[in-house]
């Protein structure tokens, strides 16, 4: 199973926690990255919402068939 958060840091990598974010932008970025920052750093709500796209990826398997982009035509283009 895939590890969601390495627990062992890369030399000089900076702690997520310890990061400025500029929330002065009208952007949409900076308030994503403070909810990753925030899921990131707060252990329960990062365990809750793992829980919860897992549970919701069990529930979705096999239904791939019905979703996603339609496969292109056989041939190879236009005739």
């Amino acid at each position: 199973m895939r590890s969601a958060i390495n627990p062992q840091p890369q030399p000089g990598e900076p702690d997520i926690a310890s990061i400025q974010i500029d929330t002065k932008s009208h952007d949409d970025t900076p308030k994503i990255l403070l909810g990753l920052q925030r899921l990131y750093t707060t252990p329960a709500v990062r365990e809750a919402v793992f829980a919860t796209l897992a549970q919701g990826r069990q529930e979705g398997a096999g239904e791939g068939a019905e979703q996603g982009k339609p496969a292109p035509p056989a041939s190879g283009g236009p005739t």
